[in-house]
């Protein structure tokens, strides 16, 4: 065995033994990470679904005859996205201390289901009579 020359130094086994320790914590904390921002990730495609499908339904609701908006009182339908299915459901009511025949109040519910818990978003749209 030959000596370590002045100026090189080797690592000891210690040295070693502590850096490979911290490279596997570090390899575990961010194979820990992935399955939490997976599941971030599919929370947040959730929820930008059911928005754009309430949405969807709230336009749909505006660009129509003002006089077909009853009809769409307690309509429910529902609407795959991916693999989620998501349930939308309209209410159509009258404001109380307005007109009927001017203005009505759109409600769209949108719910699914996400690991065995049930999520919503309500969203709502007062729609006026343009033709009055």
């Amino acid at each position: 065995m030959q000596p370590i020359s002045e100026g090189r130094r080797a690592f000891s086994v210690i040295e070693v033994i502590v850096a490979f320790g911290l490279l596997s914590i570090m390899v575990a904390i961010f194979f820990n990470l992935i399955p939490s921002s997976t599941l971030a990730s599919l929370r947040a495609e959730n929820r930008l679904s059911a928005s754009n499908i309430a949405q969807n339904e709230l336009e749909t609701l505006r660009s129509g005859a003002f006089s077909d908006l009853a009809a769409a009182n307690g309509r429910v339908r529902t609407e795959r996205r991916g693999s989620t299915q998501f349930k939308v459901e309209t209410q159509v009511e009258d404001i109380a201390g307005t007109r009927s025949d001017y203005i009505k109040l759109a409600k769209v519910k949108v719910t699914w289901a996400e690991r065995q818990k049930n999520q919503s978003l309500s969203y709502e749209l007062r729609i006026f009579n343009q033709k009055r």
